[in-house]
């Protein structure tokens, strides 16, 4: 079973088409519980037929198992939802009232049937999570928390009781069967249940090429396989050290593969330098703009329909949605994007931003534009609740607008003689190092980088800086001086947030 514990790492780093990785990401999620309940069939019926109960024992224990579990399942996630719509739970309780809601439906279902908890705490999270009446991002947060702690935990628990005589009992029929589910079941699977859809050859190709067996898998098999030996199935003993020799190697041959896999086929791009501006106005159009002419891939979200527009007018590729959605890992192409550079003027919307696409790009790669400056007696917003802020404190969006009004974002390669106090002279002391280009990297200035951008430039980079027309020239500076032919000068009104 692939579930997103070994999905979501592995497209975190590869970044496929948007198509490709939200059928990745949905069949990593049903996968898990559905596989788990066929195997807790499967055991049962295994299990009936070791004790020649009779097909009508085992199908009747199959309908109880799953009305046990549904049922069960069902009457919690009602009751917790009833109480979380009526806000009888205080904030800070809901993430633990939805750990004890899980821990209830297990037990409950396990008093009635024996395995069927799993199913319960299944259908919990289901009716929970697409209840839009309430909200669970309590929830899911301190789940995702668990999550990380108690599979470290599982791994080392679960093959704890693994001994090297254990793992070598299993033999090359292990490798058989490794080869089988990786060149046969995978692919076939995949042919078959993508036949009539509009995916094509290669989307299909790698879909069949992305399945590292999960947590669940091994579980599930260290906890039936001790189950089944002690009940006397003949070659129950090997199916643990077989399940964890399948899960190394899967996640080893898909983690390492799937990125050149995806590559060679043309579904991912080589890097993740690609840059998300949030905003389309005349300020991040310039900043984008000056992305896009030193080579970089640029995307630029908004939604403003006019901003939209007139960024398809400056040639910017452009994603017309709301970046806050929740499922906008799903609408929006991540191929080939690593950072958000939150540029609106509104800085609420710049701190939600890089708050929730931090989970994609991580902090390192998330920033935003200082705030707005408040009064003096006025405390400041909540910036350390968002993404880091980038080029200098005091340049916030109004600042920005005012510099490029009287002069232009400028970039030139430099050379081996280069120096910041030449620099200085020629472009003004308020000329502001925005980035630099680095091959095909890009190394964004940020108020809490170690060193400033200036002291990291090297020979072969190209610095991206916003000038003044108030700079002077006096001398040559070892650099190639030019501004940003696509960058209009920025009007005089400062666009709405």
């Amino acid at each position: 079973m692939s579930g997103p514990t070994v999905i979501g790492p592995v497209l975190q780093i590869v970044r496929p088409n948007r198509r490709v990785s939200s059928i990745l990401e949905w069949e990593s999620i049903f996968i898990d519980p559905l596989g788990a309940m066929l195997a807790v069939i499967t055991f049962n019926v295994v299990v009936a037929g070791q004790q020649a109960t009779g097909p009508g024992a085992v199908a009747r224990d199959v309908v109880v198992f799953v009305t046990v579990g549904v049922v069960s399942g069902a009457l919690v996630a009602a009751a917790t939802a009833f109480a979380l719509r009526r806000h009888w739970v205080p904030t800070h309780l809901v993430s633990p009232v939805g750990l004890a809601a899980a821990l209830g439906a297990f037990v409950l279902a396990e008093f009635f049937f024996h395995e069927a908890g799993l199913l319960a705490t299944t259908v919990v999270g289901l009716m929970l999570s697409n209840d839009t009446r309430i909200r669970t991002e309590e929830i899911v947060q301190f789940s995702e928390v668990l999550r990380v702690l108690l599979i470290g935990m599982l791994f080392i628990v679960l093959s704890a009781h693994l001994t090297r005589d254990e793992l070598l009992s299993i033999g090359w029929g292990a490798v058989g069967v490794f080869a089988v589910l990786v060149l046969v079941a995978r692919p076939v699977a995949v042919w078959l249940s993508t036949r009539g859809s509009d995916l094509n050859l290669r989307e299909r190709t790698l879909i069949a090429g992305v399945a590292p067996r999960g947590i669940v898998a091994a579980s599930i098999a260290s906890v039936f396989g001790l189950e089944l030996e002690a009940a006397g199935v003949p070659g129950a003993a090997l199916l643990t050290p077989l399940a964890f020799g399948v899960i190394v190697a899967s996640v080893i041959l898909y983690g390492l593969g799937a990125g050149p896999l995806a590559r060679s086929l043309g579904l991912a791009s080589r890097t993740q330098e690609g840059t998300l501006v949030l905003g389309a106005g005349p300020v991040e159009r310039a900043i984008a703009g000056a992305l896009r002419d030193a080579g970089l891939e640029v995307v630029v979200a908004t939604v403003n329909r006019n901003d939209e527009l007139r960024a398809r007018a400056d040639d910017l590729p452009t994603f017309y949605g709301n970046v806050l959605d929740e499922h906008v890992d799903l609408q929006l192409e991540m191929s080939g994007i690593g950072r958000l550079l939150a540029l609106t003027p509104n800085d609420e919307v710049n701190t939600l931003a890089a708050r929730r696409l931090a989970g994609i790009f991580g902090r390192r790669q998330t920033y935003q534009l200082a705030p707005a400056r408040s009064p003096a007696d006025v405390e400041g917003g909540a910036a350390d609740l968002g993404g880091r802020t980038l080029f200098a404190p005091d340049l916030d969006y109004a600042e920005v607008a005012t510099r490029l009004r009287t002069g232009a974002i400028q970039s030139a390669h430099v050379d081996q003689n280069f120096d910041q106090r030449a620099f200085r002279q020629q472009h003004g002391e308020d000329a502001t190092p925005l980035c630099v280009v680095r091959e095909e990297r890009l190394l964004v200035a940020a108020v809490d980088a170690p060193e400033p951008l200036l002291e990291r430039v090297q020979v072969g980079d190209r610095l991206i800086w916003l000038g003044t027309t108030e700079a002077r020239s006096t001398g040559d500076l070892p650099t190639t001086d030019a501004r940003v032919p696509t960058t209009p000068p920025v009007s005089s009104a400062i666009p709405r947030p």
